[in-house]
């Protein structure tokens, strides 16, 4: 019913919020594997992720969400710590949109998983479920640390390992806050929509 909306419509690409779940505190990832990770992570935030200018092919991110409190918490208790991870220069938190539905022979391009040739259109967003806050997240933070894979040497990892260390039993709920029901509370939040 989608691509046949989409394609009534003429739309060649919908991009999609990605949204983070994450536990009440970083301490719980520790869940055992055989959970499905919904069943743990179960909160996400509320609101615009970002921000999409007409006819524009790439967001402007918003600084929001559980890691940028996360990233306020470093820089406000840790501060000799957060100038060391980004040293002195913020690098933006991870994206937080996807483009995940491309028309097959179209013009248009994806660039990366993120971004393309095209301008999304604005009367449809879809929503991807992201979960960072896993049992494998230690042995992610070590693997891209000692292999400097991603991107600018990895800081989103360094800064990812920092918090862990810090604020492993802090509470990650925040005003923003929503647990998850199922779909409609996604719609509800603003990251779902077909108008």
């Amino acid at each position: 019913e989608l691509i046949g909306f989409m394609e009534g419509q003429g739309n060649i690409c919908a991009a999609a919020s990605l949204v983070e779940f994450y536990p009440e505190c970083l301490a719980k990832r520790l869940y055992p594997r055989n959970l499905s990770p919904l069943s743990q992570c179960r909160y996400f935030d509320n609101g615009e992720l970002f921000d999409e200018p007409p006819g524009e092919t790439k967001p402007l991110p918003r600084f929001s969400g559980v890691r940028a409190r996360l990233h306020r918490l470093l820089k406000q208790h840790h501060e000799e710590e957060y100038n060391r991870v980004f040293k002195a220069e913020w690098t933006g938190l991870a994206r937080s949109w996807k483009i995940p539905l491309l028309r097959c022979g179209s013009d248009a391009v994806l660039l990366n998983q993120h971004d393309g040739t095209m301008a999304p259109p604005d009367n449809v967003r879809l929503a991807l479920a992201h979960f960072k806050f896993t049992p494998d997240l230690d042995s992610k933070i070590s693997y891209a640390l000692s292999s400097k894979a991603n991107n600018s040497d990895s800081v989103e990892y360094l800064f990812l390992k920092s918090a862990l260390q810090h604020f492993e039993d802090l509470s990650l709920l925040g005003p923003e806050s929503v647990e998850f029901e199922d779909v409609s509370s996604l719609e509800s939040a603003g990251h779902v929509f077909l108008n």
